[in-house]
């Protein structure tokens, strides 16, 4: 290990790891991105590309993601929704809200309850929630309606998440369009792949040529 990927794993999954000394839970239930200087060099780019300074993820389990985005920027801020099936989410949350205060929030809801433009404002939202199709559909719909500049849908390598992507992305009259592919390592000993799209026009405007 170089120099660089040790300062990273130090900022990161080190970090991470005594700051959820602890907690009770399968942390790894459900899976979860493994922090290392992959991941981390990943949410840097997006900051980098994106500009964003508020991010919604939907889907939280023990906040490496929220996490690995706070400690990348100070000047970012982070909320997060969960559905809080396990026992380890609400104190996760908790203990990133204890590290970073204001700017991580934590709210306990189904993202089917959310309002159509309930993701006005956000610069960026990660989707990492419900895997069933309709979930999906809801998010990205809530998404469109809410003209979010920028979308991160996870696990892509799911094939009906990959297909649902490929079909909106083929549709007429939609307004993103996929502008890069992350795959990172997860605490399954595997990959997972997800997409950041950007949108390039608001309904109502002229379809670009």
């Amino acid at each position: 290990m170089n120099e660089e990927d040790l300062e990273i794993r130090i900022t990161s999954q080190m970090r991470f790891d005594k700051l959820m000394d602890g907690v009770k839970g399968n942390m790894q239930a459900e899976g979860h991105p493994i922090l290392d200087t992959k991941y981390t060099s990943i949410c840097n780019e997006l900051l980098a590309t994106t500009k964003a300074k508020k991010i919604m993820e939907i889907g939280f389990n023990a906040g490496h993601t929220c996490f690995a985005f706070l400690d990348c920027n100070e000047d970012v801020e982070v909320h997060s929704i969960d559905i809080n099936r396990h026992n380890h989410t609400l104190e996760c949350a908790s203990r990133l809200r204890t590290m970073f205060g204001s700017r991580f929030q934590f709210g306990e809801m189904d993202s089917m309850d959310m309002g159509k433009n309930s993701l006005e404002g956000y610069d960026l939202v990660r989707i990492d929630g419900g895997h069933e199709i309709s979930v999906l559909r809801n998010d990205w719909e809530c998404c469109k309606a809410s003209k979010v500049p920028w979308v991160v849908i996870d696990d892509i390598n799911f094939p009906d998440i990959r297909g649902f992507v490929k079909h909106i992305l083929e549709s007429d009259n939609h307004p993103y369009v996929a502008h890069s592919r992350q795959v990172y390592n997860n605490c399954e000993k595997d990959y997972t792949h997800q997409v950041l799209l950007e949108r390039v026009w608001v309904e109502g405007d002229e379809l670009p040529q």
